[in-house]
């Protein structure tokens, strides 16, 4: 079952999506031979990769794949490499993406594989649409942690905002999927009203690994 106001994508719109992620439009925007040129090739690169995992991700979405990784890892270890990770795939020139240090120390987190794809979902979306800078900071109370992610963008349009976890007749899948992949680990996303850009908010629970979960 997938959560209320989400649908799963038809094949048509998935091969939109994935165009719209490739940002093929980037190329128009260097000169050939250029220094440009050569590190959109390696962005290019890393993220090809990531659209690669990426797919896994989608297709296991669709198909309602239960999760089969529920092993833990410390929160502050997948934040950082949830950041790392989406420098290299989904970085523009000039905009830049940090984790937050934790003021006490960091929990272990259940279903972690889940939950990485989980962030760098939402920092390549943040990174794509962020003027230069994207933060990650986590907050633990109360037997779950808080991950928000914040960006200096244009934020969420007010249509959007009505529905921001469905497929939109544009942009990519990052919202749809990490929504997706976030229930099946026992958590959610929330939208955050911010000022001068979006708040995403990663709500996972701490206490207990679900047993039964399959991905919405």
């Amino acid at each position: 079952m997938s959560p209320a106001g989400t649908v799963p994508p038809s094949l048509d719109v998935l091969a939109r999506r994935i165009a719209h992620d490739i940002r093929i439009d980037e190329l128009d925007q260097v000169a050939p031979s250029s220094a440009p040129m050569i590190a959109l090739a390696r962005r290019s690169v890393h993220r090809l990769g990531w659209l690669a995992r990426r797919l896994d991700w989608v297709s296991a979405a669709i198909a309602g794949v239960a999760a089969q990784d529920r092993g833990a890892a410390p929160l502050d270890e997948l934040a950082r490499a949830a950041v790392n990770a989406a420098l290299q795939s989904g970085s523009r020139r000039g905009v830049t993406a940090s984790a937050l240090p934790m003021t006490s120390a960091p929990p272990q987190l259940p279903c972690a594989r889940l939950w990485r794809h989980v962030y760098e979902e939402l920092l390549v979306n943040a990174l794509r649409h962020a003027r230069s800078t994207v933060e990650l900071r986590v907050e633990v109370d109360r037997g779950e942690a808080r991950i928000v992610i914040e960006d200096d963008g244009p934020g969420i349009s007010e249509a959007r905002a009505r529905d921001p976890f469905a497929v939109a007749a544009d942009g990519g899948l990052g919202l749809w999927l990490a929504r997706q992949l976030a229930v099946a680990a026992g958590g959610d996303l929330r939208l955050e009203p911010r000022s001068g850009g979006a708040r995403v908010v990663a709500v996972c629970p701490l206490s207990s690994i679900p047993t039964d979960t399959a991905l919405p």
